[in-house]
């Protein structure tokens, strides 16, 4: 269990860092001064292109999104792991359907379904003629929440470029198992390369938390309610998403 917690913990500092890495480097590229022929600058039209008409309070960047998400209908679909019990090795198949009302915030309502199989850790306690007590997750329904947090772009081998969203997601549903259902919250991050109008790839990442009820399967209490307790999943999935544009 410590291991398992220690890798989570490492795969969620190796997410934060690799959306770090990934801006940071996006702004560099976008702040690096681009080589030109020897000529006049016109510094006037510059500032008025690119910045604000020089006025104070709406001083900024102009850098408009070559893909738009407002308005955007998005399907995705992917597959990952659900870690939680050590004696359970989960795999799940994960489907959502969402609308971007802006650029920054989305809603979308998942489908994920899960299979799961004795682990190394169940096998060798079997292999003594006892087993543990698990409750295997079947199917979860919900609604999430996103918000977009940053957004950039970075160049890939030759002239490709990604164009890069880091979000934050906030969800709750029901979740389906093996002894009955109950309210499941999740908490996660993301990422989410897109690479054509219509298509991103995404990685991300969800903390689950709910309470289970436990149903003895060992010849000493098969079949007796062992009560509930608060349980703590891990779930990482990797999809693709799929656009349709509204404004388009």
């Amino acid at each position: 269990m410590n291991q398992e917690r220690n890798s989570m913990k490492y795969f969620i500092r190796m997410m934060i860092c690799l959306s770090l890495f990934v801006h940071s480097a996006s702004y560099a590229e976008e702040t690096t001064p681009k080589a030109s022929p020897a000529a006049e600058v016109d510094v006037d039209k510059i500032r008025e292109r690119y910045w604000a008409q020089g006025r104070q309070s709406e001083m900024g960047v102009i850098q408009k999104r070559l893909f738009p998400l407002e308005e955007n209908l998005e399907f995705s679909l992917g597959g990952g792991l659900l870690i939680g019990d050590p004696f359970l090795d989960t795999k799940v198949i994960r489907l959502s359907l969402g609308y971007h009302f802006s650029s920054l915030f989305s809603v979308h309502g998942i489908f994920q379904s899960a299979s799961s199989q004795p682990s190394t850790a169940l096998e060798t306690l079997q292999s003594f003629s006892a087993t543990a007590d698990t409750n295997l997750p079947k199917q979860l329904f919900g609604l999430e929440g996103r918000i977009n947090v940053a957004h950039g772009k970075l160049a890939s081998i030759g002239e490709g470029m990604f164009f890069l969203d880091s979000f934050v997601i906030l969800g709750f549903g029901s979740l389906t198992t093996e002894t009955g259902s109950s309210t499941v919250i999740s908490l996660g991050i993301g990422e989410q390369f897109r690479i054509e109008n219509w298509i991103a790839i995404n990685l991300d990442y969800r903390l689950y938390k709910y309470k289970e009820s436990l149903v003895g399967k060992n010849a000493g209490n098969l079949g007796q309610d062992l009560g509930s307790r608060n349980t703590i999943s891990h779930g990482i999935t990797l999809g693709a998403s799929f656009f349709v544009n509204f404004l388009n």
